[in-house]
């Protein structure tokens, strides 16, 4: 604002001793800094501590997120009530600064315990609120994974009467969490993932090397039919080399596992094999991907879906994302395997297009 960079985040502290962390142990400062270039900045400033929420929360209140509404800012936090009921507050302010709070969001039934990471955005009329429940308990194919990501439809005003819609998955793969959104000058609405996930039963064989986790590829938002539907940025086309044509009536084998595929399905059952055992099946409307050793302990999930017309899969050196019916649904998983097992196999005669992808390269 006014050239100037405001920055939010959660100021978290743990404190040693005896302590739940969840009513006792913990702060969750709302904490601001600014800065005129992005590189120097300015001493920080806490603007509320757990003290200054409403009463009926555990120390759980995080993740801020700042938008324009009109000639004010709303900011929204996710929340954990002491009743284990996850929710996110909205709060209002004329100078970035000094916050009020003006409204609390909940779904109509408790959803989880914790809602992290909210976010909001508009499509013309459509406000929508993406956030990260925890505590969601399994429901057959669906909320397969310990901690959920998807988002609510807003009916209303969020800082008067509002109804929430039903939870909506976002990415079903075993990696995706704490998306973030911003729009950028064009107006594309864009996200960005985290490749990863807390508290997991699965690991991630990099952690012997010192690293571990990863960003999923930026992707652009769209909403039509009463869904969100998100595709790589077109940008990541600059990534492609040489366009392929191939007949996978046969297996293929691969020059490198950096790739995009591309695959016309039109609603036909397939079973689909690539890198070292991952397993892609599409039979009676349900869409199953497997894999066994290369997933360290990631095995299967599932997507029901009525049909599939197409899938674009994109392939890095630890990681694939799948991108169904131009983004209707998405995949996003993890995967360690040999770089020497660099093969295509689809039990069905398709004809794709490949393209090898350089890697990307920050200026």
């Amino acid at each position: 604002k006014d050239n100037k960079m405001y920055v939010y985040y959660t100021g978290n502290v743990k404190h040693i001793g005896n302590y739940d962390y969840i009513n006792t142990g913990r702060e969750h400062n709302t904490i601001m800094v600014t800065s005129d270039d992005g590189i120097k900045f300015n001493d920080k400033i806490c603007l509320m501590k757990n003290t200054d929420y409403p009463d009926d929360l555990t120390l759980h209140v995080r993740d801020p997120q700042i938008l324009k509404n009109g000639n004010h800012y709303n900011m929204i936090l996710g929340a954990r009530t002491k009743e284990d009921v996850g929710c996110c507050l909205l709060y209002r302010s004329e100078d970035l600064k000094n916050w009020k709070y003006i409204n609390r969001i909940v779904s109509k039934q408790p959803f989880g315990y914790m809602w992290e990471c909210p976010n909001l955005v508009k499509f013309g009329q459509q406000t929508i609120l993406f956030c990260c429940p925890q505590g969601v308990e399994n429901q057959g194919y669906n909320y397969e994974n310990l901690y959920q990501n998807g988002y609510y439809l807003i009916n209303g005003d969020i800082e008067d009467k509002y109804e929430l819609s039903e939870f909506i998955e976002f990415d079903h793969g075993f990696d995706y969490y704490a998306p973030q959104l911003f729009v950028d000058e064009n107006k594309r609405v864009i996200i960005i993932g985290w490749m990863g996930l807390p508290d997991v039963p699965y690991s991630n064989p990099t952690i012997d090397k010192g690293w571990q986790h990863a960003l999923a590829l930026p992707r652009e938002l769209t909403f039509k039919n009463n869904k969100v539907y998100q595709y790589p940025i077109e940008e990541t086309k600059k990534l492609r080399r040489e366009k392929q044509v191939i007949n996978l009536q046969k297996s293929f084998v691969l020059k490198n596992n950096c790739f995009e595929l591309y695959l016309p399905i039109n609603n036909q059952e397939f079973t689909l094999r690539l890198r070292n055992d991952v397993v892609v099946d599409y039979h009676n409307q349900l869409l199953t991907f497997k894999m066994k050793e290369s997933g360290y302990g990631r095995d299967i999930r599932h997507i029901i879906i009525k049909e599939v017309q197409e899938i674009t899969i994109f392939s890095d050196s630890s990681s694939l994302e799948l991108f169904i019916n131009h983004g209707e649904y998405a995949f996003t998983t993890r995967v360690y395997d040999h770089s020497s097992n660099l093969e295509i196999d689809v039990k069905r005669d398709i004809q794709c297009i490949y393209y090898e992808l350089n890697s990307y390269k920050i200026i």
